[in-house]
């Protein structure tokens, strides 16, 4: 039985929000499904962590890991914290209207890749994302597609030609559909169904496809087979919502001819694979910042920390 979460209280008008009790037959995290264990975890870490005790609010309910949207910035890692937000100003990059939610997927992709840019190291990170053997040309958040407005979550160029487009996901447990009307339709016959020709299984409607599982489906719809683009999506192993759409798509939609261009990549797999190069890197000459190594490491503890695992 899933528990649920605990009704958050208020004193002196700020939100406050109690510690949730185990249950007395065992298994606590074990109880939880995943979404409700990564909010559990991020209301302490922003307690504990980030020393914010007021909670903040959505949809005028105050909810423990959510912060107030005053303290927004503290939803950037510490160690590049300050220069992320400014570069995120300066290059005019719109917050989701829920960046200051701690499980906020926008803030996760600025954290993980922002590091990256601003240390130089695209190799490392085209290595970590299966693409070692590309070079790195350029990366842009909140990418957004000249063919249909599509925002991608971080987009690469590459000195081939080709492109990365990278969808990150962490607590949604779904990529999302579409309504099967006269407007979608049109979309579909306007836009989508001459990219997504040659892309679809045989005896497989296209366009039911794209209704039901619109923004994968649009996704892969901007993946050029004759520019070498690929396709990245990055999301928890826990998420069993997202892993099970994700499996249904690749097998059951998806031509088996394009799996090469669509990589779904745990956060947990890249994780790995960067901490093992950067512990290759012994030599002081190829060494990376302490702080680039620290981040990755806090990075780790704030959103997929071992204490969660069920």
């Amino acid at each position: 039985m899933l528990t649920h979460i605990p009704v958050p209280f208020k004193i002196n008008n700020i939100c406050l929000c109690p510690k949730r009790e185990r249950a007395s037959h065992g298994g606590g995290w074990a109880e939880l499904d995943f979404r409700g264990r990564v909010l559990e975890h991020l209301g302490e870490y922003k307690r504990t962590v980030l020393g914010v005790a007021e909670s903040g609010k959505w949809r005028g309910k105050c909810y423990s890991h959510i912060l107030p949207e005053t303290m927004m910035t503290l939803n950037l890692i510490e160690g590049y914290r300050g220069e992320l937000w400014e570069f995120l100003r300066h290059r005019r990059i719109k917050l989701h209207g829920r960046f200051h939610h701690l499980n906020s997927s926008q803030a996760v992709c600025f954290n993980f890749f922002y590091p990256m840019l601003a240390e130089g190291v695209t190799g490392l990170l085209l290595d970590v994302l299966q693409c070692g053997s590309e070079v790195f040309d350029g990366g842009e958040f909140e990418y957004v597609s000249p063919l249909d407005k599509t925002n991608f979550d971080f987009r690469i160029r590459l000195k081939s030609g080709g492109r990365i487009f990278i969808e990150v996901k962490y607590t949604e447990d779904k990529f999302g559909g579409a309504e099967d009307d006269d407007v979608y339709r049109d979309r579909y016959n306007g836009t989508y169904k001459p990219h997504l020709a040659g892309k679809i299984r045989d005896g497989v409607d296209p366009y039911q496809a794209l209704i039901a599982h619109y923004q994968l489906l649009r996704n892969i719809a901007h993946v050029d087979l004759s520019r070498n683009d690929r396709l990245i999506l990055l999301y928890p192993k826990d998420n069993l919502k997202v892993v099970r759409e994700i499996d249904h798509v690749m097998n059951r939609i998806v031509s088996p001819a394009l799996h090469d261009r669509i990589k779904p990549l745990t956060w947990e797999s890249v994780l790995q694979d960067l901490k093992r190069e950067i512990g290759r890197r012994s030599d002081p000459s190829d060494r990376l910042p302490d702080r680039f190594v620290n981040h990755y490491k806090e990075f780790e503890r704030k959103y997929f920390s071992p204490a969660r695992s069920a």
